[in-house]
């Protein structure tokens, strides 16, 4: 009888240790949890803009698979509306085939316009083929932005028609703005514009010098404006 006395004894004390133990573990988790959490908002790796109107970071979706995701806007029905678009992109692809890579890259960021370039890679490299999806928004009401929001369109279809008044950046492309022109045989700069309002593809570098893209079988020329 003693003996089974002294074990029940020493069964409770043990058990109390143990439960000690284990509350001593959570509270460590969630002072720990909390110290984290004040010292950033986001993880460092994972922001890729921030200014006082907003904050861009990946969500990740897949196994190498990311997108862009808002935070911080004053506007919380343009920030939910951002943030779904962004996220559709990568679904219509993810959808299909689970075997390529994405990455949202921030182009160009201030309070008032965002670009991003949601780039996709297929196949085991990056030279396997690419898609690529640029995005230039009005971070005020987030629209996206037209090429004729940004610039005049008529002086711009003039200089690309005449090859005056503009500069190549592009790297690594063959083709050359009279290449373009031929190819889609533009007789006028009239013919130039309307490709740029239908097809007027734009960005910002990291100078905020608006460049434009042109689409030819030789890849995608990009200009700027001098």
């Amino acid at each position: 009888m003693k003996i089974k006395y002294l074990s029940l004894i020493i069964s409770v004390m043990l058990s109390v240790s143990l439960t000690t133990a284990c509350g001593s573990d959570i509270e460590n988790d969630k002072t720990s949890g909390t110290q984290n959490s004040s010292v950033s908002k986001f993880d460092d790796e994972m922001v890729l803009a921030s200014n006082d109107k907003y904050t861009v970071t990946m969500v990740k979706m897949g196994e190498d698979i990311y997108y862009a995701r808002i935070a911080g806007m004053d506007n919380e029905k343009v920030q939910s509306d951002l943030n779904e678009k962004f996220k559709s992109l990568e679904e219509s692809r993810y959808t299909r085939t689970h075997n390529y890579t994405a990455k949202p890259v921030i182009l160009f960021s201030n309070e008032k316009i965002l670009c991003i370039n949601q780039t996709a890679y297929f196949g085991e490299d990056e030279q396997s083929g690419s898609s690529q999806t640029v995005l230039s928004i009005n971070m005020e009401n987030g629209e996206e932005l037209e090429l004729s929001d940004v610039t005049d369109i008529d002086a711009l279809a003039e200089k690309i028609f005449n090859n005056d008044g503009i500069m190549v950046v592009s790297d690594d492309v063959d083709a050359s703005v009279e290449d373009f022109l031929k190819e889609h045989y533009f007789t006028s700069s009239g013919d130039v514009k309307e490709y740029l309002e239908t097809y007027g593809k734009f960005r910002y570098n990291e100078n905020g010098e608006l460049v434009i893209r042109l689409s030819s079988s030789a890849g995608i020329i990009e200009v700027t404006e001098k």
